[in-house]
């Protein structure tokens, strides 16, 4: 998870003598958070707004999905990026009691984001499983409310998975080290399953996207996907580029963070106290450090990731220049206008009768 494991030791011990590299690395890290925050935020808010604001977008019910993700990426951008980029600078006594009192909302918000969109993840890979696999069960029982279930479960479940684990922490007898690496290792395995679940899920997909193909190259009817508009079942081309999004940002996902769980598990492994409660490998740790840091930088590229393969679909790409080019401005006063119009000829059309009996229609 976006667990340091490290984070008590590298949090209040400075290595001696690389003051200036640190201080270069800091400001660095700085602008690396500070860049993805710019990006990140208005990236996701394009998704949520097309969503929002276009009909196309909103009657297909898997976009739903898409836009959970963008939910994600779009409260990383905004609340948890900022944050490390303000615990990267220098810590006088204001900034360190700043950075230490919001370390704990920030780790709880990033815990509940990343496991938020992992399960977002798997749950649009499920969604397809089924859309494809068992078009006719897809089409009884998924609809936009089950959805809508999934997606509120989703958040309500990480939500008390991390109350519980602070209330663990906060009234436990457990000792806060080992605490820690519990935490961790719970993000490890549990990304480790997330993992093992959309390679499984994915796999299915492309094996049965390949049978469809091949029927539809030998021109014979098949029952693996398709829906009751498709009653050969062959598949359609915009089902095969709404899966290679799919797939792709479940590669991009597992790649970009698969650095920064392999590093947080070996500095687990060497991140115990002896019996004088020192380190034994600090020079390691210390490394290990480093790395973790850029590792998670790059990891956070993740919710970028979103915007730019969903963008390259019609509807958003087409609801997206609508919104950059400020067509839904122009419109609203022709908008209005016409409904001052049609309120206008209304009241008009409703005023007649009455006008007409108090002045007699014989007198014309």
């Amino acid at each position: 998870m976006m667990i340091d494991p490290g984070c008590e030791y590298n949090c209040t011990v400075s290595p001696p003598g690389i003051l200036q590299e640190q201080t270069l690395e800091g400001t660095i890290t700085i602008v690396a958070y500070s860049l993805l925050a710019v990006i990140t935020v208005p990236a996701n808010g394009l998704i949520l707004i097309g969503y929002i604001s276009n009909h196309d977008i909103r009657n297909n019910q898997s976009n739903l999905l898409v836009a959970n993700l963008a939910v994600s990426g779009f409260l990383v951008g905004l609340f948890v990026l900022p944050l490390y980029a303000v615990m990267a600078g220098p810590h006088n006594e204001v900034s360190f009691i700043f950075t230490y009192t919001t370390f704990t909302l920030l780790n709880s918000l990033e815990i509940i984001v990343y496991l938020a969109y992992l399960a977002s993840l798997i749950l649009l890979s499920f969604e397809k499983f089924l859309y494809i696999g068992y078009p006719f069960f897809y089409e009884r029982r998924i609809n936009r409310r089950v959805l809508w279930i999934c997606v509120a479960c989703v958040w309500i479940i990480t939500i008390i998975y991390q109350i519980t684990l602070k209330l663990l922490k906060e009234y436990s007898q457990i000792d806060i080290n080992s605490f820690q690496t519990y935490e961790s290792i719970s993000g490890v395995v549990f990304t480790a399953v997330a993992a093992l679940i959309l390679s499984l899920t994915n796999g299915r997909i492309i094996h049965i996207v390949f049978r469809h193909l091949r029927a539809m190259h030998r021109h014979q009817p098949t029952f693996y996907g398709g829906d009751s508009d498709n009653p050969s079942g062959h598949i359609k081309a915009s089902t095969i580029r709404a899966i290679t999004n799919m797939i792709i940002l479940c590669v991009a996902t597992l790649v970009l963070w698969a650095p920064y769980h392999t590093v947080a598990a070996m500095m687990m492994s060497i991140n115990t106290p002896s019996i004088n409660g020192e380190f034994a490998n600090l020079a390691q740790l210390n490394s290990l450090g480093a790395l973790f840091e850029k590792f998670r930088v790059v990891g956070y590229l993740d919710f970028i990731m979103v915007s730019i393969i969903y963008m390259r679909d019609k509807s958003f790409l087409k609801s997206t220049k609508r919104i950059l080019s400020c067509s839904y401005c122009r419109k609203r006063p022709c908008d209005l206008s016409s409904l001052a119009m049609t309120e206008q000829s209304v009241i008009s059309l409703t005023a007649a009768p009455n006008n007409h009996k108090t002045s007699g229609c014989t007198d014309v």
